[in-house]
């Protein structure tokens, strides 16, 4: 998914990098000035939530913007609003 996402917005003409885990996002996003930051609140290592409670404690004023789709097999029912 996040290879997906990634060249969907690379092709769109956005300069992209990616991190396939918590504690590597949390490294670049600290070390970089990102003006959007797609995060997966699955990542393996610190998950997204920690994640976010990590970038909250470093910018207290920041606005962060949480969105969850979560339509696996077992869950399909309920995201479909059944």
């Amino acid at each position: 998914m996040c290879d997906t996402v990634a060249r969907s917005l690379y092709a769109a003409g956005y300069e992209v990098d990616t991190c396939y885990d918590g504690a590597e996002a949390l490294e670049c996003i600290l070390a970089e000035n990102y003006d959007l930051i797609v995060l997966d609140l699955n990542l393996p290592g610190m998950d997204g939530m920690d994640l976010l409670k990590e970038l909250r404690k470093e910018n207290e004023g920041a606005d962060l913007i949480c969105k969850r789709t979560d339509c696996r097999q077992s869950r399909r029912a309920r995201c479909r609003g059944k």
